[in-house]
Parts: structure tokens; sequence; C-alpha cells
């Protein structure tokens, strides 16, 4: 499968991730931690048990590893981050719309930089791509129109491409929520 093919799959699974943040419009914030913090268990259950139960492995890497980045076959998986990145979102920031806002930049702006970084991107930042980072931006800073003050979603839309594109210690599954929702909430 080529690489992009292989992007392609995996974006699928964070576009369907928009569940999260779509959730967030009818649930409590109560009601949505309680939920993620339950999902989030199951797939760290999951993700440990694999790495000590032979036979889930084997199933698991059955029906996933050809979305698996190499490192995810001993590490934990994209998802879990995903999930450990909107709880500590949920948790940590209070206002509803920034946290539905920071949780589809990662959404729908990751997927957009990978994509559009692996189809055209030409340009090399760090191991991204300039085309992938102003796909990421545009994307985040079209959807915080819909949910916030414009002002608060550009900053927030520029953290979130910056967090994205730089080359951190903590999975951008983790980070992006986190950093756009927390510096948008400080700014409203």
């Amino acid at each position: 499968m080529n690489d992009f093919k292989q992007e392609l799959g995996r974006k699928a699974f964070h576009f369907l991730s928009s569940v999260i943040p779509a959730a967030y419009f009818i649930l409590t914030r109560s009601e949505m931690t309680r939920y993620v913090a339950m999902a989030l268990t199951i797939s760290l259950t999951v993700d440990l048990g694999r790495f000590y139960v032979p036979r889930l492995r084997r199933v698991f890497e059955h029906l996933f590893g050809r979305w698996l980045r190499p490192f995810e076959f001993y590490q934990l998986t994209g998802a879990t981050y995903f999930l450990i990145g909107s709880l500590l979102t949920v948790i940590l920031v209070p206002d509803r719309l920034i946290v539905i806002s920071s949780l589809l930049f990662l959404a729908w702006g990751d997927l957009s930089a990978a994509l559009i970084g692996k189809k055209w991107g030409r340009i090399a930042v760090f191991d991204k791509t300039l085309e992938g980072s102003l796909a990421c931006f545009f994307v985040c800073f079209i959807v915080s129109l819909f949910l916030t003050d414009w002002r608060v979603g550009l900053i927030g839309a520029i953290v979130a491409t910056l967090v994205e594109v730089l080359p951190l210690r903590i999975n951008d599954n983790v980070t992006i929520p986190i950093s756009s929702a927390l510096v948008m909430a400080a700014l409203s």
C-alpha cells in the first residue's frame, strides 16, 4: 500500500473521531468527561493488552495493522493519544465551544495537513511540509469561524498549526487540542 493510501485510511479514523466533538454539542461536561474516560479506558486496555497477550496482538494487527505507523506496533496508538488529548482538554477547559473547536482542529486540521502534505507537499518544514501546514491552518481557522470569535480562532488555528508542525516529544494528538484550547480560553 502506498504512503498516501495508507495515510488516507489512517485519516479516515481521524475524521470518524469527529463524533467526539459532535457529541459535546448535546452532552454536559460531566457526561462528556465520563464517556471519553470510558473510551480511553477501553483503548488503553486494548493497547496495553496487545503488548502482553500474543493472541490479542495478532487480532489487533490483523484488523488495524495496515493503518498503524511502524512505531505504533510497539507503542500506544494515535487513537489512544487522541482520547488522552480529548479527555484532558474537556477537563482543563470549561468553554464547550472552545473545546469542540480544538478537537475539530485535531480531527480535521491534522487530517488536512497529512493528506495535503503527502499528496502535494514539496517544501520541507521539520519532518512535515509547508503545504500540509498551510492546509492545517486554513481548515482550523475555518472551523473556528463557526464556533468562536474570529480573532480567538485565528490565534487558536496558529497555535494548532505550530504544534502540529513542530517536532515535539509529546504526540500531537495530545498537544494540538490542549494547547489550542488553553490559548483560546485565555483569550476569551
